[in-house]
């Protein structure tokens, strides 16, 4: 009787042994994957980055583009351009550089 007891107790702690055991190695390779995913996401994160500081930094020469497009800004470029006609742009320089 207690080497039947003793020899059942034995089956079920390797039973539970060997599921425990099993059961480690499938989540060990569920972390590998995981692990892989979370490349994957750091790369394309870090070319997303690229991407948008490609885009913020055209779209600061767009946004120079279109105000050179504008009304104002070709008033005051006339207006520079007529400075420049009558020598008055250099003494504008000199006084900026001086302050």
């Amino acid at each position: 009787m207690t080497k039947r007891i003793v020899a059942m107790a034995l089956l079920v702690t390797l039973g539970f042994g060997g599921v425990i055991t099993v059961r480690g190695r499938e989540l060990n390779a569920q972390l590998a994957q995981k692990n892989i995913e979370l490349g994957d996401a750091k790369l394309q994160l870090a070319e997303a980055k690229k991407k948008l500081e490609f885009l913020e930094s055209a779209k600061t020469r767009v946004q120079v583009t279109a105000y050179a497009l504008t009304d104002d800004f070709g008033r005051a470029r006339d207006a520079v351009s007529a400075r420049c006609e009558r020598g008055q742009l250099r003494e504008i320089e000199g006084q900026r550089r001086s302050s």
